[in-house]
């Protein structure tokens, strides 16, 4: 489960009060990236210069609710930067983990 040092966190915190850009490193596990899905044909020939996974949150209040009490860390980042019309661009690593570039 991914886990912001506190630098992080100001950073995240400062872009989606003001914009800008941010970039965290995360793991495999905080994107469900597998061995698999690193193949998909919209992924595999953009896994280390840069791929997006399209933000949709949720319409619903409820659902909104859900995911902000009841999701993972980084499920309830990306509701929050979906919901400022965000985006996120994710690259490989060499050891194996992802830089998430957000951009609001």
């Amino acid at each position: 489960m991914v886990q912001f040092t506190p630098a992080d966190r100001a950073g995240l915190d400062n872009i989606l009060a003001n914009g800008g850009t941010y970039t965290v490193t995360i793991d495999a596990a905080d994107i469900q990236m597998t061995p698999a899905t690193e193949q998909w044909p919209d992924i595999a020939p953009n896994l280390t210069t840069g791929f997006e996974l399209p933000l949709t949150p949720p319409t619903n209040p409820t659902d909104t609710a859900m995911v902000l009490l009841y999701g993972d860390v980084w499920g309830r980042e990306l509701l929050k930067i979906g919901n400022r019309i965000g985006r996120v661009i994710y690259r490989k690593l060499p050891n194996g983990q992802y830089e998430a570039e957000i951009t609001i």
